[in-house]
């Protein structure tokens, strides 16, 4: 088939007035007007809670990755396109974070605010979402946005200095965008669609993943249509090469090598002068993880040390250059390792997934973490690297340790406070995530070497039941969109698993969709229960005329 240019074109023009059409016929529509009615509830609780936290706790949290992000938003003040691509971290939380650093305000003063306010959007997003998956959305629009709105681990994380929540409202707002495409496929709904996965990709490392999602969307919508499919997926493919390179990180080579070691063969064919020293950590770290890697972060420091070794000795680089190579040598060897060992990778993602439940979802509100925390980074060493950003952080520079320690139990981190939300985050949890007892974790493995392996939570299998009885029960378009992003999320769960540490706030993206997940699965047994009921009373009729 041969595809003219000035055809393909006038068919995008025409693609993207029918779309801007339907977004504006979409935008006056009851339905839509109806569920937005539907999200206040949950935004006059999520203001209330947003609100009280931040009057309670004033000032946010932050870990050590908040310094890079820091370092990152007055280099994108410098030159704004270096920020794109390249550095340790993402670029989107630089960019915002750059407006206080620009005015000089401590940015643990401002940035809860602002992810408090974009915290406020996921709520909505959350119930359009529901909406536009769910048959009888009216019937759980409300409860899905008030769990959205009070999510306790969501919220907490809102408050600290890094964009957890960010993608969080992120992936939502692309799961939205699939929706609304896959419901009015045209190119201005695709722009809205690759806008939300552009910016998703610029929160945090793994969102790059969700530009598969335009692709396997415009495969879905115009399958029946060459033309218009070839086109799509050649915007697809720049904007997969665009948004790869925008959110390309220097961490997750090292990451997924530390993840698979324990699997490298004997010789190594990409790069076979580092096929002994793989070997030999091999033999260091295999026994220490039968399942997962017990210290993941310590342990990447190892490997990515002894990476930083070898390209030093055996291939000569210079210290500047083995760090720009690092990752990306680490990268060659631990796909080489994926590609020859990959019926273990299901298992490892697996394992890794639930061992990340040995942390808890979030520390506690009016807990000591962040006072702890904060002394112990600031003043524990004496070579901290968090001291002379105190003032960034917190408006203020700090010599001694006692007055920090004063200001942070008087002032940034008052005791006593956060007692409401305490008692909700107590409650909350254990349900959410029974029959896992963190202070019962049963050991498995092989032999006598075994580890820590927490029980899956009910809600996951309950969730991912109820997506699948949605997407059965709706119509083509809810069905594409479910499927669409339930796909997208189990590459990202895979992946995640896979590369990333055994850290718990690992697993809040996929918060949303586990509550959802249960509202489709009352739908269904709603539908079930109804459809008995009529079956019952026709019944009934029939034996009323028979007798």
């Amino acid at each position: 088939m041969r595809i003219s240019w000035q055809q393909t074109r006038a068919a995008l023009a025409a693609d993207w007035r029918a779309g801007a059409s339907e977004i504006r016929d979409l935008l006056r529509s009851r339905d839509l007007h109806l569920a937005l009615w539907l999200c206040v509830p949950a935004l006059i609780l999520g203001a209330a809670l947003r609100a009280h936290f931040c009057l309670e706790a004033p000032y946010g949290f932050f870990l050590s990755d908040t310094r890079d992000f820091i370092d990152a938003a007055r280099n994108f003040l410098k030159g704004p396109l270096g920020v794109f691509g390249g550095d340790s971290r993402t670029f989107l939380a630089p960019v915002l974070y750059s407006v206080p650093v620009a005015l000089g305000a401590p940015l643990l003063r401002v940035v809860p605010w602002g992810q408090h306010a974009i915290g406020l959007a996921m709520i909505v997003l959350a119930g359009l979402l529901c909406a536009a998956w769910l048959r009888r959305w009216r019937l759980w629009i409300v409860p899905v946005t008030l769990l959205a709105a009070a999510h306790p681990t969501v919220l907490w994380y809102e408050h600290m200095a890094l964009p957890e929540s960010m993608f969080v409202a992120l992936a939502v707002a692309t799961a939205a965008a699939v929706a609304l495409f896959l419901r009015w496929p045209s190119s201005a709904t695709f722009s809205v669609l690759m806008a939300s996965v552009f910016l998703a990709a610029g929160a945090r490392q793994e969102g790059f993943l969700f530009a598969l999602a335009p692709a396997v969307a415009a495969t879905v919508a115009f399958r029946r249509d060459a033309r218009r499919m070839a086109a799509y997926l050649l915007a697809c493919a720049a904007f997969i090469a665009l948004t790869t390179r925008a959110s390309r990180t220097t961490q997750g080579g090292q990451m997924l090598l530390t993840s698979l070691i324990h699997l490298a063969p004997d010789r190594l064919f990409l790069t076979p002068d580092y096929s002994a020293r793989a070997v030999a950590l091999r033999e260091r770290f295999g026994p220490q993880w039968p399942m997962y890697p017990a210290k993941h972060n310590k342990s990447r420091d190892i490997i990515v040390d002894d990476m930083a070794s070898f390209l030093r000795d055996g291939r000569g680089l210079s210290e500047t250059d083995q760090r720009l190579t690092n990752n990306a040598a680490c990268k060659w060897v631990a796909l080489e390792i994926a590609v020859r060992r990959w019926w273990a990778l299901p298992r490892i993602a697996y394992n890794k997934w639930r061992a990340t439940h040995l942390e808890p979802p979030s520390p506690p509100f009016g807990g000591e973490w962040p006072a702890q925390y904060a002394l112990k980074k600031s003043f524990g060493e004496e070579d901290s690297k968090e001291r002379k950003y105190l003032r960034r952080l917190f408006g203020r520079s700090y010599d001694a340790a006692d007055a920090f320690e004063r200001d942070l139990r008087e002032v940034y981190y008052r005791d006593g406070r956060q007692v409401l939300l305490r008692a909700w985050q107590e409650w909350f949890i254990p349900r959410s995530l029974w029959p896992h007892d963190p202070a019962n974790v049963p050991l498995e493995g092989p032999g006598e070497i075994k580890q820590q392996m927490p029980r899956l939570p009910w809600l996951y299998p309950l969730g991912l039941a109820g997506l699948l009885c949605a997407a059965l029960a709706a119509d083509r378009p809810r069905r594409a969109s479910i499927l669409t992003w339930l796909s997208m999320l189990l590459v990202v769960a895979f992946v995640v698993g896979l590369v990333g540490s055994l850290r718990s706030r690992y697993r809040l993206t996929f918060e949303p969709y586990w509550y959802i997940g249960l509202a489709g699965l009352c739908d269904a047994g709603l539908a079930l229960a109804l459809a008995a009921w009529r079956n019952l009373r026709a019944g009934g009729r029939a034996r009323g005329q028979g007798g």
